[in-house]
């Protein structure tokens, strides 16, 4: 899209366009701009309207090559773009690694692509000379020779060519007449360009920075030093937009760190210019680079929906998915996270504790939760378009991909925004990428085909059309030949300026040298910045740096370029500070509120939480009512090995086995050693044999042997325990489903055993595998841990509750209650409570005072009192601290 408004001094060449002559530049924005400044000289000067010949310099060889061919002056050869050279690139790398491995075959070819250029535009023949020799010498540059070899042969047999081969070829033809063309403003003309220009050409004047040609006028390059990268980006936001408030004439911004800073800079230039909202596509700047669109949200999230058929994708990938506003397979109501039946999945996978997940695995979860659910269905078409051929033509692929995009319902939101519809409208031009791609591959896997579609996305870049405002963000590059009324430059540190040249390892430095490649000198980086700062300087009417002394937590200095910089006037904030001052001034009112809306609890309908719901409400109300009234979880984190939940699963679940084949204290004492070691390993197999599929392949076969080991030794270990009880006693009960009834609070609960003694007295014992346990926990203010309690109230017989406390070298039981036999130094209710009361309590006494605090927090949970209001430690593992 041309410019509206010309950013250029044309008067320099002023004579040349009006002479017809060619106008070389050094990029496709400075082209366009002599055009549109030609042509508002034109409508001024009301003269016959002739076009400007003004081309980049890479441009204009390209179109003389087509015009040559076009006449039948060159053989026709197919000039392949970047994404196919880059293909061929990469098939041959991958099937020629001459007997060694590549860690990063992509980066190798796309090296080996540039070498290739770099090899012709400097006329350098690999197998002249010493050339030769110095190839020979090194591994990689031998490698490099044998997949040169395998591409020149390939493109040769096809009739294809690159970029170079076409500048090379113009070497042999002679056009009829010759134009004259002058070089403006460009830098780096490689010795092929030039060559190839200098043979067409009948003359070629160069106009840049202090030739004699040029009528600009140097300044003087003032930097400001900022504490860190953010200020800096602020404050040049906060500068481009006061003079274009204060109509100070154009503006533009270089960016020295364009792709690490572009998007932060955005921010700050939309926040100045009151463009974060509604009023986002009126933003009066123009960035020059655009950016690949495979990074747009809207191709990113496509892009990973085609590729979740292929493969597991992570944890934030899939959650990226489900909220992504692009995808609709459930309703035209919005995202997938809008329904309840996606968060209950969500939250199930995450309960696996594995790092990522396949679409099969979703199918399957989604299968149990609803059978019928539209994404269920979506993700099984999708599944049926992408299982078979096992291979096919690229346009076979293509029509599938299609069906799929349809299916998942891209692009989503009925109505896009401007930017989004016109990446929308690029969803053609990248399938006719990939289309392009059929004669490289007769026929490919889906999955090739998507890792080629991935590179397409890669390879396009997305300029959005936005309209020339008086502020322009460019390049160092794009600024060269442009004219500003004042130029900031941005980043301006030793590690940006002057940036670090591209090097060629499969170029021996030694040839590299000799052919003079930019980049192979120790000065080269220094020169060639050097003079694209004197071509700002003579081109802009004033210029500026500004450079950061921190960026990331690591110090920097500035660029040896300039030469002093001095701390910058207005250094922080002030694109914050100035939204502050909008903001009303009046004083903030606080209230406390800690009570929601009641609940009707039906003693016949059991509420779902189980215990937890007391004891939550007891550790923290609030937290009670997210949990449980609100259902709000946080999602698990990726877990290695058993967790300490399975762990605790699987220790229940050995213990059970043991009691249920033991049964009494009686059989327990009968057994001998041999014996209980048989029946413990008997425990611990079914124990792991009864976790599920998914955790067995997550923890892994080396991981399971050894928590079986240590398993069988702390059975050994418990079974020590419980045989130096001094009252015999006969399991009961065993890991026994139970409806528990506190006032109108009805909950499922498990109770882990029941104990009954030789006196007839019931005690119900609670496993523990971690942490620390006392009496504390039962008689303290509020309960904090209820479980016990609520069992013990349920039944009149049980004379008492007990912890088992199951963990490696420090197994015991700690009990309340009289004369239970369970804890030789505990063994009545007044050494137990010795240090929580003056006079210890009867039996009954604890109960009562049970009863009365659990009806108090079953009043509190249904009367929705949900303070903020954390007991001791209880928000060291709460989902809402």
């Amino acid at each position: 899209m041309a410019d509206a408004k010309a950013y250029i001094n044309i008067e320099a060449i002023l004579p040349a366009l009006e002479a017809g002559k060619v106008i070389l530049t050094p990029s496709l924005r400075a082209a366009r701009q002599i055009r549109s400044a030609w042509s508002a000289h034109q409508l001024e000067s009301k003269a016959v309207a002739l076009p400007a010949k003004a081309y980049p310099v890479e441009a204009w060889l390209e179109k003389y090559w087509q015009e040559a061919v076009d006449r039948g002056h060159l053989p026709a050869k197919r000039l392949l773009n970047r994404l196919q050279e880059g293909v061929i690139w990469r098939e041959i790398v991958d099937s020629n690694t001459s007997g060694f491995s590549l860690l990063h075959p992509s980066a190798a070819s796309k090296s080996a692509m540039r070498t290739r250029d770099q090899l012709l535009r400097y006329n350098i023949d690999i197998a002249a000379g010493a050339t030769a020799g110095y190839f020979e010498a090194d591994p990689d540059c031998r490698a490099f020779q044998a997949w040169l070899a395998a591409f020149n042969e390939k493109i040769d047999r096809h009739g294809w060519c690159c970029r170079a081969d076409v500048f090379s070829s113009l070497l042999t033809y002679s056009p009829e007449t010759k134009p004259s063309v002058i070089l403006f403003h460009c830098q780096e003309v490689l010795p092929l360009d030039r060559q190839a220009i200098e043979h067409l050409a009948e003359e070629v004047i160069e106009i840049s920075a202090g030739s004699a040609t040029h009528s600009g006028h140097t300044t003087v390059l003032n930097a400001f030093c900022y504490p860190d990268q953010k200020t800096e980006l602020a404050a040049a936001a906060k500068w481009a937009a006061t003079r274009h408030r204060e109509n100070q004439g154009s503006s533009a911004i270089v960016l020295l760190d364009m792709q690490g800073s572009k998007h932060q800079l955005e921010y700050f230039l939309r926040a100045e210019f009151d463009c974060l909202d509604r009023e986002y596509n009126r933003l009066p700047v123009n960035f020059s680079k655009g950016a690949q669109l495979i990074d747009a949200p809207l191709y990113r999230d496509w892009m990973l929906a085609l590729e979740f058929s292929q493969r597991a994708i992570s944890r934030a990938e899939l959650l990226a998915l489900f909220r992504s506003p692009y995808f609709r397979p459930v309703t035209d109501a919005g995202r997938l996270t809008d329904d309840a039946i996606i968060l209950q999945l969500i939250d199930r996978l995450f309960a696996l504790g594995t790092e990522a997940f396949t679409a099969l695995q979703v199918r399957l979860m989604l299968r149990k939760l609803a059978p019928e659910h539209a994404l269920l269905k979506t993700l099984e078409m999708v599944a049926q378009l992408t299982a078979s051929p096992r291979q096919a033509e690229i346009s076979l692929w293509v029509e599938r991909i299609k069906e799929v995009t349809k299916l998942w319902g891209w692009p989503g939101r009925p109505a896009l925004d401007s930017l989004e519809y016109q990446q929308a409208q690029r969803f053609n031009d990248v399938l006719d990428d990939l289309l392009m791609l059929d004669e490289f591959y007769p026929r490919l896997s889906i999955s090739k085909a998507l890792s080629l579609l991935r590179t397409a996305l890669e390879d396009r870049v997305f300029q959005p059309k936005t309209q020339s405002g008086d502020v322009q963000v460019l390049a160092l590059q794009e600024a060269l030949a442009l004219t500003f009324d004042e130029v900031l430059i941005v980043g301006a540190n030793s590690t940006a300026m002057p940036e670090s040249l591209e090097s060629f390892p499969f170029i021996p430095l030694t040839v590299q040298r000799a052919a003079g490649i930019i980049g192979s000198s120790l000065n080269d980086d220094f020169n060639l910045a050097s003079q694209t700062l004197r071509s700002l300087q003579y081109t802009h009417r004033s210029v500026h740096a500004s450079w950061a002394a921190m960026i990331d937590g690591v110090e920097m200095t500035r660029s040896p370029m300039i030469s002093h910089s001095q701390p910058a006037t207005n250094p922080s904030g002030q694109t914050i500070e100035r939204w502050r001052q909008k903001l009303p001034q009046e004083p903030l009112e606080s209230i406390e509120d800690h009570q929601a809306s009641e609940r009707r609890l039906d003693p016949a309908v059991e509420e779902r939480g189980g215990v937890s719901i007391l004891a939550d409400q007891s550790a923290c109300p609030f937290k009670a009512w997210a949990r449980h009234r609100r259902q709000l979880r946080a999602l698990q984190s990726v877990q290695f090995g058993l967790s300490a939940g399975e762990h605790g699963s699987v220790v229940h679940s050995a213990l059970m086995f043991v009691w249920n084949t033991l049964g009494s204290s009686e059989k327990l004492a009968a057994t001998q050693l041999e014996d209980r070691q048989n029946l413990c390993a008997m425990a611990a197999d079914a124990a792991l044999s009864s976790l599920s599929e998914d955790i067995r392949e997550r923890v892994g076969a080396v991981c399971l042997q050894t928590e079986r080991e240590l398993l069988i030794s702390l059975l050994l270990e418990w079974l020590s325990a419980e045989d130096s009880r001094s009252i015999a006693f006969t399991v009961a009960e065993a890991e026994t489903d139970a409806t528990l009834t506190i006032g109108d609070l009805s909950i499922r609960g498990r109770i882990d055993r029941v104990d009954r003694l030789a006196d007839g007295r019931t005690v119900v014992i609670d496993y523990k595998t971690g942490g620390s346990k006392s009496e504390s926990g039962w008689l303290s203010e509020r309960i904090p841990e209820p479980q016990l309690p609520i069992y013990a109230l349920q039944t009149e017989d049980v004379a008492g509750i007990a912890w088992a406390r199951v963990k490696p070298g420090e197994t015991e039981f700690i009990p309340l209650g009289e004369q239970l036999g369970l804890h030789e130094k505990k063994a009545s209710i007044a050494e137990q409570t010795k240090r929580l009361f003056v006079e210890p309590p009867s039996w009954d006494e604890i109960k009562s005072m049970w009863s009365e605090e659990l009806h108090g927090l079953v009043d509190e949970f249904a009367t929705g009192y949900a303070s903020v209001t954390p007991q001791a430690r209880a928000c060291d593992y709460c989902d809402f601290k």
